[in-house]
């Protein structure tokens, strides 16, 4: 039998590599943007004007993975502050997250954009995790380029202290028809990311200033807020075509 010369199994391996197993699912504002980092600054300045100051550490320690509504009330007794109305405050601050959010100050994580646009060439299946709905959803996704890369959205309601759990992302794992070890996380806290681990899932974790002293372990790659890396060499690592599953 005749053998394939190298242009045919190059093309090959390149027919391969456009349609892989596997799905990268990532966080929304956990991660692709700076929700946190906005979230923060938000309540800062709204804080200023009561004379109250917060610093990133107790934003750290109080206010991630959960909803303004959920941590003010401990957050606001932490600092001594009796005379602020936790509800009016939430109410401003997912305000002022909206506001971010539908402008043009939300950027795009270069780390998290260049691992998609490797996955993309490779013809995997995507989906963000989002918390953000309607317009507001649909400009971000088409700003970044989510459409034309068929990022399938999920969008979730954070009702629980704690978000997100194991079940999102295995619910988001089921609806591609992808079991959990073919799917790769990207995400920016610990809590994301020991709820993608606990779901038997592969995890990057590109952490944020109000993250990057979190214990990760079990992490496949941790990237710092420096990491210069090639996303082909992160993939072919995580989701080798040749062990599948």
């Amino acid at each position: 039998m005749p053998s394939k010369s190298g242009a045919a199994e190059n093309m090959e391996v390149k027919e391969q590599d456009r349609n892989s197993p596997y799905a990268i699912i990532f966080e929304l504002e956990g991660v692709a943007i700076e929700a946190r980092k906005a979230e923060f600054d938000v309540l800062q300045s709204l804080l200023r004007e009561h004379g109250v100051e917060i610093t990133p550490i107790h934003f750290s320690r109080n206010c991630l993975n959960t909803t303004p509504s959920n941590y003010l009330p401990d957050l606001l007794e932490a600092l001594g502050v009796k005379k602020i109305s936790a509800v009016k405050l939430a109410e401003e601050v997912e305000g002022g997250v909206a506001l971010y959010l539908s402008s043009g100050d939300a950027v795009f994580n270069p780390s998290v954009k260049k691992i998609l646009e490797a996955g993309a060439n490779r013809g995997m299946a995507m989906a963000m995790m989002t918390t953000v709905k309607g317009p507001t959803l649909d400009s971000l996704s088409e700003r970044f380029g989510f459409d034309e890369w068929g990022v399938q959205s999920f969008e979730f309601e954070r009702t629980d202290r704690t978000f997100p759990r194991a079940d999102c992302w295995l619910r988001i794992a089921k609806s591609l028809s992808k079991t959990p070890r073919q799917c790769l996380v990207i995400t920016g806290s610990r809590v994301s990311a020991k709820a993608a681990l606990s779901a038997g899932m592969r995890c990057v974790v590109v952490p944020d200033e109000f993250t990057v002293f979190q214990d990760f372990s079990g992490a496949d790659v941790i990237l710092d807020l420096e990491s210069e890396f090639d996303p082909d060499e992160l993939l072919n690592m995580l989701c080798p075509q040749n062990k599948p599953f």
